[in-house]
């Protein structure tokens, strides 16, 4: 990875290639548009290549300029261009919650304790393969992932909810980003009985492997704040 080192008040910055990927996937999801077009699209916007674009994404490299990360911000509509930044040992900048904020942060981890549950008592969610194909289900996969994807909603929802007292702090990005990519990854593509029970001995991670896996993120994010 190469990033350019620009000193603001005093601290010397880099950009922050998480903050930026957790941008531009909310401005997909907004959209409905691939990445490469989006990235196309930021390109023009920006006077650079596709490739530069790219390259930012998946965090090879950064802006070589502070005025092109202070463009990119108004683009995605981020108010404060310095969310893009980060100091140069990589830390954030923590900030002090408030007793209402560590209780919107609570709400936020106890839904995501309450999926983590489910997934690891249901097996991986396979243990609903069994009721679907009971119930005369053609595809049990296709129910399960309907089933999840009603839990995720609950998840995303208390989320919204608490983007009033929690929009301007840094964890509240990092657990929507561990909502977004870590919840669904232990489950997305899983969710069939030959996947759990039959290719395991290929390689595949166990459901205990996968719980222990978004445990361990989960906590180590809420570590960093509380």
């Amino acid at each position: 990875m190469s990033l350019r080192i620009f000193t603001l008040n005093n601290s010397n910055v880099i950009f922050n290639t998480e903050r930026f990927r957790l941008e531009l996937k909310k401005l997909r999801d907004k959209n409905k548009i691939p990445f490469l077009q989006l990235e196309q699209q930021l390109a023009d916007k920006l006077g650079v290549s596709t490739d530069t674009v790219h390259g930012w994404h998946y965090g090879k490299n950064g802006p070589i300029d502070i005025n092109i990360v202070q463009h990119l911000a108004q683009i995605l509509e981020i108010d404060n261009f310095t969310l893009l930044l980060k100091n140069i040992n990589g830390e954030h900048c923590m900030q002090q919650l408030t007793d209402r904020q560590k209780n919107a942060v609570k709400r936020i981890y106890d839904i995501c304790i309450w999926f983590l549950d489910q997934f690891y008592l249901t097996d991986g969610f396979n243990d609903y393969w069994y009721k679907f194909k009971d119930a005369g289900a053609n595809n049990p996969e296709f129910e399960i992932n309907n089933l999840v994807d009603s839990y995720m909603y609950k998840i995303f929802l208390v989320i919204k909810q608490e983007y009033f007292d929690l929009h301007d702090c840094d964890i509240y990005d990092e657990l929507y980003e561990f909502v977004n990519n870590d919840l669904y990854d232990i489950y997305e593509g899983k969710v069939s009985y030959a996947y759990r029970f039959e290719a395991i001995p290929d390689g595949n991670p166990t459901t205990s492997e996968d719980y222990s896996q978004a445990m361990n993120r989960l906590n180590s994010i809420i570590e960093k704040y509380i």
